[in-house]
């Protein structure tokens, strides 16, 4: 897809989204929820499009990805479903722009850690609803941790092994934050042996990733 055609798509559907804002605006009880929505599918199809047809348009990944996280949030809000679960599902749908830009070249490594730290944001979110205060916190770290590790270890992650310094430091701080944390019992207790297990595999991959 042009540039040109991408333009004016998103033109066509910046006029749309105008006509229903003054519908909204003007027209009491118009229901326009569904217009909505497909707006923003829409939109979001094209990016996505400009991404798989144009090398040069990775970025159109980033903006796509958002609009169809938006699209789906809009539908659960719109459905009342899974209410807990919205933010975690809109986080991981963004993270996956970020994904897709880090899968094109191993030069664009840096969009692995948005596309972690995004998901971790979710599973972070999910974890302060459905458990403790002290259980989101651990998450947080728990999963920034794992974002430098996947970077470190990702293809061409050679020029990366600086990531496991923050990797291993925030590792460090989920651990004192869980053993620290009220009425975790055995859950704490389990913090070190599973940091001891990732860390382990994280070696090991290391390690034979390095003899290629």
């Amino acid at each position: 897809m042009s540039s040109v055609a991408v333009r004016v798509t998103l033109g066509i559907a910046l006029a749309v989204a105008g006509v229903l804002a003054l519908i909204d605006l003007f027209v009491e009880g118009a229901d326009l929820g569904l217009w909505w929505v497909g707006i923003q599918f829409g939109a979001s199809a094209v990016f996505w499009v400009a991404f798989a047809t144009d090398r040069g348009s990775w970025w159109a990944a980033i903006p796509g990805a958002v609009l169809a996280a938006i699209g789906v949030r809009s539908l659960l809000e719109l459905s009342g479903s899974i209410p807990n679960w919205r933010e975690l599902v809109f986080l991981v749908i963004a993270s996956l722009g970020f994904w897709a830009v880090a899968a094109t070249r191993k030069r664009r490594w840096w969009a692995i850690i948005p596309a972690g730290m995004l998901v971790t944001l979710g599973v972070t979110d999910l974890a302060d609803r459905l458990l403790t205060d002290q259980a989101g916190g651990i998450v947080f770290f728990v999963g920034a941790s794992l974002t430098f590790v996947v970077l470190a270890i990702a293809p061409g992650g050679r020029a990366q092994r600086w990531a496991w310094f923050p990797a291993i430091g925030l590792a460090i701080v989920a651990v004192i934050v869980a053993l620290s944390a009220e009425g975790l019992g055995v859950g704490a207790a389990a913090v070190w042996p599973i940091l001891v297990v990732v860390a382990g595999i994280a070696i090991v991959i290391s390690a034979l990733r390095s003899r290629r």
